[in-house]
Protein backbone atom coordinates (compact mmCIF):
# COMPACT_ATOMS: atom_id res chain seq x y z
CA UNK A 1 0.00 0.00 0.00
CA UNK A 2 1.48 3.53 -0.66
CA UNK A 3 2.43 5.93 1.89
CA UNK A 4 -0.79 8.37 0.72
CA UNK A 5 -3.03 5.33 1.38
CA UNK A 6 -2.18 4.74 4.58
CA UNK A 7 -2.25 8.08 5.54
CA UNK A 8 -5.53 8.43 4.34
CA UNK A 9 -6.71 5.09 6.34
CA UNK A 10 -5.35 6.42 9.45
CA UNK A 11 -6.60 9.78 9.05
CA UNK A 12 -10.36 8.59 8.64
CA UNK A 13 -9.66 6.33 11.99
CA UNK A 14 -8.46 9.08 14.15
CA UNK A 15 -11.18 11.04 12.86
CA UNK A 16 -13.25 8.61 14.42
CA UNK A 17 -11.41 8.30 17.24
CA UNK A 18 -12.16 12.22 18.01
CA UNK A 19 -15.44 11.83 17.97
CA UNK A 20 -15.64 9.16 20.41
CA UNK A 21 -13.36 11.35 22.64
CA UNK A 22 -16.09 14.21 22.38
CA UNK A 23 -18.44 11.63 23.62
CA UNK A 24 -19.61 12.49 27.18
CA UNK A 25 -19.15 8.36 28.33
CA UNK A 26 -15.92 8.14 27.21
CA UNK A 27 -15.11 11.72 28.97
CA UNK A 28 -17.11 11.04 32.03
CA UNK A 29 -14.37 7.33 31.94
CA UNK A 30 -11.45 9.86 31.49
CA UNK A 31 -12.52 11.98 34.25
CA UNK A 32 -11.01 9.10 37.10
CA UNK A 33 -7.79 8.78 34.46
CA UNK A 34 -6.28 11.83 35.39
CA UNK A 35 -8.10 13.88 32.30
CA UNK A 36 -6.49 13.12 30.06
CA UNK A 37 -6.74 14.62 27.15
CA UNK A 38 -8.12 12.69 24.09
CA UNK A 39 -8.07 14.73 21.46
CA UNK A 40 -4.14 15.75 22.41
CA UNK A 41 -3.80 11.46 22.17
CA UNK A 42 -5.50 10.94 18.97
CA UNK A 43 -3.48 13.30 17.10
CA UNK A 44 -0.31 12.22 18.89
CA UNK A 45 -1.23 8.93 17.50
CA UNK A 46 -1.60 10.49 13.74
CA UNK A 47 1.42 12.55 14.03
CA UNK A 48 3.48 9.14 15.51
CA UNK A 49 2.17 7.27 12.23
CA UNK A 50 2.93 9.76 9.88
CA UNK A 51 6.48 9.58 11.39
CA UNK A 52 6.67 5.97 11.41
CA UNK A 53 5.84 5.70 7.78
CA UNK A 54 8.02 8.43 6.49
CA UNK A 55 11.22 7.87 8.91
CA UNK A 56 10.61 4.48 10.15
CA UNK A 57 10.36 5.91 13.72
CA UNK A 58 8.13 3.28 16.07
CA UNK A 59 5.34 5.09 18.35
CA UNK A 60 5.76 3.18 21.40
CA UNK A 61 5.19 6.81 23.18
CA UNK A 62 1.48 6.73 21.82
CA UNK A 63 1.52 2.95 22.39
CA UNK A 64 2.09 3.28 25.90
CA UNK A 65 -0.33 6.09 26.58
CA UNK A 66 -2.90 4.01 25.35
CA UNK A 67 -2.17 0.90 26.88
CA UNK A 68 -2.01 3.04 30.14
CA UNK A 69 -5.52 4.73 29.08
CA UNK A 70 -7.36 1.56 28.96
CA UNK A 71 -5.79 -0.20 32.18
CA UNK A 72 -8.68 1.03 34.21
CA UNK A 73 -10.79 -2.19 32.31
CA UNK A 74 -8.27 -4.90 33.74
CA UNK A 75 -7.77 -3.73 37.70
CA UNK A 76 -11.30 -5.24 38.82
CA UNK A 77 -9.27 -8.90 38.68
CA UNK A 78 -6.60 -7.46 41.58
CA UNK A 79 -9.71 -6.59 43.88
CA UNK A 80 -12.04 -9.68 43.71
CA UNK A 81 -12.88 -11.16 47.30
CA UNK A 82 -14.71 -14.60 46.61
CA UNK A 83 -12.94 -17.24 46.49
CA UNK A 84 -12.62 -17.72 42.71
CA UNK A 85 -9.50 -18.15 40.12
CA UNK A 86 -9.37 -16.01 37.16
CA UNK A 87 -7.43 -15.64 34.51
CA UNK A 88 -6.94 -14.34 30.70
CA UNK A 89 -5.67 -16.79 28.30
CA UNK A 90 -5.04 -14.65 24.97
CA UNK A 91 -5.72 -11.15 25.42
CA UNK A 92 -4.55 -9.83 22.12
CA UNK A 93 -5.59 -6.68 20.11
CA UNK A 94 -4.90 -7.08 16.24
CA UNK A 95 -3.64 -3.76 16.55
CA UNK A 96 -2.01 -2.31 18.87
CA UNK A 97 -5.41 -2.07 21.10
CA UNK A 98 -8.34 -3.06 20.41
CA UNK A 99 -12.30 -3.37 20.93
CA UNK A 100 -12.11 -6.31 22.99
CA UNK A 101 -12.10 -6.90 26.27
CA UNK A 102 -13.12 -8.26 29.48
CA UNK A 103 -14.75 -7.26 32.29
CA UNK A 104 -14.86 -8.53 36.53
CA UNK A 105 -16.58 -7.24 39.19
CA UNK A 106 -17.97 -7.94 42.85
CA UNK A 107 -21.21 -6.68 43.99
CA UNK A 108 -21.70 -7.90 47.58
CA UNK A 109 -21.45 -11.50 47.35
CA UNK A 110 -21.44 -12.09 43.84
CA UNK A 111 -19.00 -11.80 41.12
CA UNK A 112 -20.14 -10.35 37.40
CA UNK A 113 -18.01 -11.81 34.31
CA UNK A 114 -18.24 -10.46 30.98
CA UNK A 115 -16.03 -10.63 27.24
CA UNK A 116 -16.91 -8.21 25.23
CA UNK A 117 -16.59 -8.16 21.58
CA UNK A 118 -17.01 -4.08 20.56
CA UNK A 119 -17.45 -2.54 17.22
CA UNK A 120 -13.82 -1.81 15.28
CA UNK A 121 -10.22 -2.46 16.08
CA UNK A 122 -7.65 -0.02 16.98
CA UNK A 123 -7.86 3.27 18.32
CA UNK A 124 -11.70 3.63 17.27
CA UNK A 125 -12.12 0.09 19.06
CA UNK A 126 -10.36 0.79 22.44
CA UNK A 127 -12.85 4.00 22.56
CA UNK A 128 -15.38 2.05 22.54
CA UNK A 129 -14.30 -0.27 24.91
CA UNK A 130 -13.88 2.64 27.64
CA UNK A 131 -17.56 3.43 26.61
CA UNK A 132 -19.21 0.01 27.51
CA UNK A 133 -16.93 -0.31 30.43
CA UNK A 134 -18.11 2.72 31.58
CA UNK A 135 -21.53 2.07 31.06
CA UNK A 136 -21.91 -1.33 31.91
CA UNK A 137 -19.95 -1.13 35.14
CA UNK A 138 -22.71 1.76 36.23
CA UNK A 139 -25.85 -0.48 35.20
CA UNK A 140 -24.17 -2.94 37.46
CA UNK A 141 -23.56 -0.81 40.78
CA UNK A 142 -27.27 0.39 40.32
CA UNK A 143 -28.84 -2.81 39.49
CA UNK A 144 -26.83 -5.44 41.45
CA UNK A 145 -30.06 -7.40 42.43
CA UNK A 146 -31.32 -8.83 39.06
CA UNK A 147 -29.84 -11.54 36.38
CA UNK A 148 -27.68 -11.12 33.51
CA UNK A 149 -30.81 -10.65 31.24
CA UNK A 150 -32.11 -7.95 32.56
CA UNK A 151 -28.12 -6.44 32.62
CA UNK A 152 -27.72 -7.25 28.92
CA UNK A 153 -31.34 -4.76 28.38
CA UNK A 154 -30.90 -2.29 30.09
CA UNK A 155 -26.74 -1.98 28.64
CA UNK A 156 -28.61 -2.53 25.33
CA UNK A 157 -31.25 0.49 24.86
CA UNK A 158 -28.65 2.74 27.28
CA UNK A 159 -25.73 2.24 24.96
CA UNK A 160 -27.96 2.92 22.10
CA UNK A 161 -29.61 5.94 23.58
CA UNK A 162 -26.37 7.30 23.61
CA UNK A 163 -25.40 6.74 20.58
CA UNK A 164 -28.39 8.25 18.77
CA UNK A 165 -28.01 10.96 21.25
CA UNK A 166 -24.82 11.67 20.55
CA UNK A 167 -23.92 13.80 17.04
CA UNK A 168 -20.42 12.05 16.86
CA UNK A 169 -22.13 9.00 16.23
CA UNK A 170 -24.36 9.99 13.76
CA UNK A 171 -23.06 7.82 10.59
CA UNK A 172 -21.25 4.95 12.79
CA UNK A 173 -23.21 2.29 12.88
CA UNK A 174 -21.99 1.13 16.53
CA UNK A 175 -22.04 -2.02 18.84
CA UNK A 176 -20.78 -4.65 20.84
CA UNK A 177 -21.40 -8.78 21.30
CA UNK A 178 -21.15 -10.04 24.98
CA UNK A 179 -21.20 -12.95 27.24
CA UNK A 180 -22.18 -11.74 30.75
CA UNK A 181 -22.11 -14.36 33.79
CA UNK A 182 -23.54 -13.18 37.15
CA UNK A 183 -22.00 -16.11 39.64
CA UNK A 184 -24.00 -16.31 43.26
CA UNK A 185 -21.84 -16.08 46.09
CA UNK A 186 -24.41 -17.83 48.52
CA UNK A 187 -26.37 -20.46 46.70
CA UNK A 188 -23.58 -21.67 44.37
CA UNK A 189 -25.37 -20.74 40.80
CA UNK A 190 -24.17 -19.44 38.03
CA UNK A 191 -26.46 -17.11 35.70
CA UNK A 192 -25.39 -16.62 31.52
CA UNK A 193 -27.21 -14.32 29.09
CA UNK A 194 -25.18 -13.71 26.59
CA UNK A 195 -25.71 -11.53 22.72
CA UNK A 196 -23.74 -12.74 19.69
CA UNK A 197 -21.37 -14.72 22.38
CA UNK A 198 -21.54 -18.11 23.99
CA UNK A 199 -20.69 -19.15 27.29
CA UNK A 200 -18.45 -22.55 27.60
CA UNK A 201 -18.32 -24.67 31.06
CA UNK A 202 -16.77 -28.10 31.93
CA UNK A 203 -17.56 -30.43 34.55
CA UNK A 204 -17.64 -33.96 35.09
CA UNK A 205 -19.78 -35.06 32.25
CA UNK A 206 -17.57 -32.95 29.51
CA UNK A 207 -17.21 -29.60 27.73
CA UNK A 208 -20.79 -27.76 27.18
CA UNK A 209 -21.32 -24.51 24.80
CA UNK A 210 -24.77 -22.33 25.70
CA UNK A 211 -25.17 -20.34 22.83
CA UNK A 212 -26.18 -16.78 23.08
CA UNK A 213 -28.92 -15.23 21.30
CA UNK A 214 -28.46 -14.26 17.87
CA UNK A 215 -28.62 -10.42 18.52
CA UNK A 216 -26.02 -7.39 19.19
CA UNK A 217 -26.64 -4.75 21.87
CA UNK A 218 -26.29 -1.09 20.65
CA UNK A 219 -27.65 -2.08 16.59
CA UNK A 220 -30.75 -1.59 15.37
CA UNK A 221 -32.87 -4.03 17.28
CA UNK A 222 -36.13 -3.92 18.95
CA UNK A 223 -35.85 -2.34 23.18
CA UNK A 224 -38.41 -4.57 24.31
CA UNK A 225 -36.38 -7.70 22.85
CA UNK A 226 -35.68 -9.86 26.11
CA UNK A 227 -32.37 -11.66 26.64
CA UNK A 228 -32.49 -15.38 27.37
CA UNK A 229 -31.19 -16.53 31.19
CA UNK A 230 -29.71 -19.98 31.50
CA UNK A 231 -28.85 -20.99 34.95
CA UNK A 232 -26.42 -23.74 35.76
CA UNK A 233 -25.36 -25.09 38.98
CA UNK A 234 -22.27 -24.81 40.23
CA UNK A 235 -20.42 -28.03 41.09
CA UNK A 236 -16.91 -28.54 42.10
CA UNK A 237 -14.19 -28.52 39.74
CA UNK A 238 -15.94 -26.90 36.92
CA UNK A 239 -14.43 -24.44 34.47
CA UNK A 240 -16.32 -21.70 32.81
CA UNK A 241 -14.60 -19.70 29.11
CA UNK A 242 -15.51 -16.77 28.14
CA UNK A 243 -13.99 -15.80 24.66
CA UNK A 244 -15.03 -13.33 21.75
CA UNK A 245 -14.91 -14.67 17.79
CA UNK A 246 -11.84 -13.78 16.91
CA UNK A 247 -10.74 -16.63 18.74
CA UNK A 248 -13.53 -18.91 16.91
CA UNK A 249 -12.04 -17.28 13.03
CA UNK A 250 -8.32 -17.75 14.42
CA UNK A 251 -6.88 -19.10 10.88
CA UNK A 252 -4.81 -22.06 11.11
CA UNK A 253 -4.10 -25.96 10.23
CA UNK A 254 -3.41 -27.27 6.99
CA UNK A 255 -5.83 -24.53 4.52
CA UNK A 256 -6.29 -21.28 6.77
CA UNK A 257 -9.59 -22.25 7.92
CA UNK A 258 -10.84 -20.68 11.26
CA UNK A 259 -10.80 -22.51 14.49
CA UNK A 260 -14.63 -22.91 14.44
CA UNK A 261 -16.50 -23.95 17.32
CA UNK A 262 -15.85 -27.83 17.11
CA UNK A 263 -11.84 -26.95 17.48
CA UNK A 264 -12.22 -24.53 20.09
CA UNK A 265 -14.59 -27.41 22.24
CA UNK A 266 -12.03 -29.97 20.92
CA UNK A 267 -8.85 -28.35 22.78
CA UNK A 268 -11.12 -27.71 25.66
CA UNK A 269 -11.79 -31.16 25.96
CA UNK A 270 -8.55 -32.33 26.04
CA UNK A 271 -7.81 -30.19 29.00
CA UNK A 272 -10.14 -28.55 30.96
CA UNK A 273 -9.27 -31.40 33.93
CA UNK A 274 -5.68 -29.72 34.40
CA UNK A 275 -5.22 -27.28 37.03
CA UNK A 276 -6.12 -23.61 35.63
CA UNK A 277 -2.84 -22.71 34.79
CA UNK A 278 -1.52 -25.89 33.28
CA UNK A 279 -4.76 -25.29 31.01
CA UNK A 280 -3.86 -22.13 29.79
CA UNK A 281 -0.27 -23.64 29.10
CA UNK A 282 -1.81 -26.19 27.32
CA UNK A 283 -4.20 -23.87 25.16
CA UNK A 284 -1.69 -21.60 24.43
CA UNK A 285 0.32 -24.09 22.74
CA UNK A 286 -1.82 -25.98 21.01
CA UNK A 287 -3.26 -23.19 19.47
CA UNK A 288 0.04 -21.88 18.67
CA UNK A 289 0.38 -25.28 16.37
CA UNK A 290 -2.78 -24.71 15.47
CA UNK A 291 -2.28 -20.91 13.91
CA UNK A 292 1.43 -22.13 12.56
CA UNK A 293 2.43 -19.44 10.14
CA UNK A 294 -1.27 -17.75 9.30
CA UNK A 295 -1.80 -14.33 10.93
CA UNK A 296 -4.26 -13.76 13.04
CA UNK A 297 -7.82 -11.32 11.42
CA UNK A 298 -9.08 -9.60 14.20
CA UNK A 299 -8.77 -9.42 18.59
CA UNK A 300 -8.35 -12.56 20.29
CA UNK A 301 -10.18 -12.83 24.09
CA UNK A 302 -9.90 -15.98 26.04
CA UNK A 303 -10.65 -16.34 29.71
CA UNK A 304 -10.91 -18.90 31.71
CA UNK A 305 -12.38 -19.53 35.61
CA UNK A 306 -12.19 -21.89 37.87
CA UNK A 307 -15.35 -22.20 39.79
Amino acid sequence: METSSILSFMEKEIAMSRKLAEDPLVRKWMINQKDMDLTQLVQEQLDSYRDFISSGTHFMAVKSSLNYSLEDIEQPAKTLKKDLTADRWFFEPLDIVGGDFYFLKQTNEDIWLAGIDCTGHGVSGAFMTMMANVLLKDIIEANSKVGPDQILQQFHYKLKDSLKSSSNFDHLDNGLDMSLCKIYGINDRLEFSGAGLPFIYSDENGVHEIRGDSLHIGYNIDKDYSFTKHTIKIKAGMTGYLLTDGILDLPGGEKGFGLGRSGLINILESVSRLPLKEQEEAIKKQLKTYKGNYHKKDDLLLMGFRL
